[in-house]
């Protein structure tokens, strides 16, 4: 059996790779993301692959308020380590794959449980390099923390708009990995989920920012996003939003749009002639793969340095083999190049 943990989008191409090498009935994903559930349900029509995994990888309380309710978080925990262990503990001579390098400090906790009786494999899915490690009070405590309740060793990186706990090379050698780089090809895997899923097209595919992640201003952010939709109306530039797996809610003229389901990977939405969002790895996916993106850093992030140098900086050390982000630096200039390709 060959077990997959496929906790963000990042993951599916491989995953999907995987499938189709070994097959369907010698395959389990393991999901902690409702939206990759569906996806892989209406991709394969078969519930018996996927295996929800409830997650609860959590940290130390920020202030008061959560203080009051960790000792509760804490014994979800402990009965969510449980209910996980009585499913998986009898997994034995299994072939287990992951990708994530940051967040997932449960899923983390139940490889390490996992590689003593199992063969692991592990590739990478995203470049962090470009962010510095944090040594504040804080992330030291929660590095502790991390290692205490989930046995996983971890490097903590400032990415300005908040903290990441990477995966460290102690916990990869205390669990064996093989890495491994998956050599797929990109168009075959499009032209799988192409003849499962009837997927949309138009001229530009939106992905707009999650607003409290990324410290953006909601009144800058409208004003941004409602001049955008009305000069595209004029010059007739059909634009569809591809929201955020963890979106809850559109803004201002966002509603007037096409909203694509928000399962589907906008990694696969190849019919566009345009891909522009912020800083979404969808922007170097696409990128990577031929296609034309652009972020808007410099049109949301235009006060704060910082965050815009260091925004660019890992989206560019995603990129592969010579490829292109377009970073505009006003709305004139981002409807020069929309003009540009899509006409």
């Amino acid at each position: 059996m060959n077990i997959i943990f496929c906790l963000s989008y990042l993951s599916v191409n491989q995953t999907i790779f995987l499938i189709e090498q070994h097959g369907l009935e010698n395959v389990q994903i393991i999901t902690s993301n409702k939206r990759i559930e569906s996806f892989f349900q209406l991709l394969y029509k078969e519930k018996k692959i996927i295996y929800f995994l409830e997650t609860a990888s959590i940290l130390l309380p920020k202030n008061l308020s959560q203080l009051f309710i960790f000792p509760l978080k804490l014994k979800i925990v402990f009965l969510k380590k449980n209910k996980a262990w009585s499913y998986f503990k009898s997994v034995s001579d299994c072939n287990i794959y992951f990708f994530f390098n940051s967040s997932g400090f449960f899923q983390a906790w139940l490889i390490q449980k996992l590689c003593t009786n199992n063969n692991i494999f592990y590739e990478e899915n995203l470049n962090l390099d470009t962010f510095l490690p944090s040594n504040t009070r804080m992330t030291k405590l929660n590095t502790w923390f991390i290692n205490k309740l989930y046995s996983e060793e971890v490097i903590p990186l400032n990415q300005n708009t908040g903290i990441t706990y990477k995966i460290s090379e102690k916990y990869l050698n205390k669990c064996n990995v093989n890495f491994i780089n998956i050599k797929y090809d990109f168009r075959t895997i499009v032209e799988i989920v192409i003849s499962k899923l009837n997927l949309p097209s138009g001229d530009i595919l939106y992905l707009p920012p999650l607003l409290n992640e990324s410290k953006i201003n909601r009144d800058l952010y409208i004003n941004f996003i409602d001049d955008f939709i009305l000069l595209c109306k004029k010059e007739n530039i059909k634009v569809h939003l591809k929201r955020h797996p963890r979106s809850s809610k559109k803004y201002s003229d966002e509603n007037q749009l096409f909203d694509i389901p928000i399962y589907i990977p906008a990694s696969f939405l190849v019919n566009y002639k345009l891909t522009i969002g912020l800083i979404s790895a969808s922007l170097f996916e696409r990128a990577n793969y031929g296609g034309l993106s652009i972020s808007l850093i410099y049109l949301l992030y235009n006060n704060d340095h910082k965050i815009l140098n260091s925004s660019i900086d890992y989206l560019k050390s995603n990129l592969k083999n010579g490829n292109q982000i377009f970073f505009p630096k006003n709305i004139n200039e981002l409807f020069n190049i929309i003009k540009l390709y899509i006409k």
